[in-house]
């Protein structure tokens, strides 16, 4: 019994220490790669080459002539193998037969002006029909008020206690006043243009709604742009931005190509934007780290021109990737700002 016990856990044993290294291979073997490009006036074709372990893991991506093509391979399996598509047949809509009683009903329908404009005066969430607002008695009757008693006011035969007496004694009362709720002025010249047929009101109504809509719409915008311009000048959110800066430079040097090749040649009509750009390209190499010696630039003030033949090649360590997202996702400050941002992607 205990050499069958001895013998699973041995088994287990084995099992962890083969998925621990496996877990060390993918997070500290690096991943090598290299790729070519070459950009000119006349053609742009690039190719990019990856592996892990040499030959286990192969990844593949060429572009030319318009074309992509990528694979990738394990132990000499493409799992990206495209299959071949067949041709989609083009729908043909069938042709409608109308008949001459058809026509008919059509051109009664849609020949003749009616008098949809009043239906189209009025809101849809009004909840009144065309005929009420029409009526005399709609909007000249003022319907009187009703005062609702208070419920502590109403003598119930039940007597109260003390506590309750001394609360009603020394309790505020507060008046509840119903909001004044002013009618919009577009809905004002509705009303006016429904009771008096007029189409002049009812353009000037419809204008009236879309200058308020409008004032409404830049109201919110306004109200969101103030949230935002609060938001960022956070403390915690300037923080958060420069550590977000700091850890996708960190990054952008570590995917970054250790070796850059080649010879770029270039020119443009005005002599000033080459030399603008050949300051730029400067600023470039001092950032990126690019050694001149190995990408020879040739500016050309007298022609315009392109010509740019590039070779590079680097390598990936997934431990270095694991440890800056793991940096960026427990992170106070970040993690605060990227709350805020996804509540407003559900707002």
């Amino acid at each position: 019994m205990l050499s069958v016990l001895l013998l699973i856990l041995k088994i287990i044993g084995i099992i962890l220490l083969v998925i621990l290294g496996i877990v060390l291979l993918v997070l500290f073997v690096p991943i090598f790669y290299k790729g070519n490009l070459h950009y000119s006036d006349e053609e742009f074709k690039t190719h990019l080459g990856a592996h892990w372990l040499g030959f286990p893991v192969r990844f593949n991506v060429d572009y030319e002539n318009d074309k992509l093509t990528k694979s990738l391979k394990i132990f000499g399996i493409n799992i990206l193998k495209e299959k071949e598509k067949k041709p989609r047949e083009e729908y043909k809509p069938p042709k409608a037969e109308i008949s001459y009683e058809n026509e008919l009903v059509l051109e009664a329908i849609y020949g003749k002006e009616s008098d949809e404009y009043l239906v189209n005066l009025v809101d849809d969430d009004t909840g009144f029909s065309d005929r009420e607002l029409l009526d005399p008695k709609f909007s000249s009757v003022d319907y009187p008020e009703i005062d609702v008693p208070d419920m502590e006011d109403i003598d119930t035969g039940i007597k109260d206690n003390w506590r309750v007496k001394l609360k009603k004694k020394f309790r505020r009362k507060k008046k509840l006043e119903k909001p004044k709720v002013k009618k919009p002025l577009s809905r004002k010249i509705k009303i006016k243009a429904i009771k008096t047929k007029s189409r002049t009101l009812d353009a000037l109504a419809r204008s009236v709604k879309a200058v308020e809509t409008a004032m409404k719409k830049i109201q919110v915008i306004l109200e969101k742009f103030k949230e935002y311009i609060d938001f960022i000048n956070r403390k915690s959110t300037r923080k958060a931005f420069s550590k977000m800066m700091d850890i996708v430079k960190e990054v952008v040097k570590h995917v970054f190509p250790n070796k850059i090749t080649g010879k770029i040649e270039f020119g443009f009509e005005e002599p000033h934007l080459t030399g603008q750009a050949l300051g730029g390209i400067a600023f470039a190499y001092d950032m990126l780290g690019i050694d001149p010696e190995d990408v020879e630039v040739i500016p050309y003030f007298d022609k315009e021109t392109i010509d740019a033949r590039l070779e590079y090649k680097g390598h990936i360590k997934v431990v270095v990737l694991v440890y800056y997202f793991i940096k960026f996702m427990l992170d106070p400050d970040i993690r605060k700002t990227m709350k805020f941002i996804n509540s407003k992607k559900n707002d």
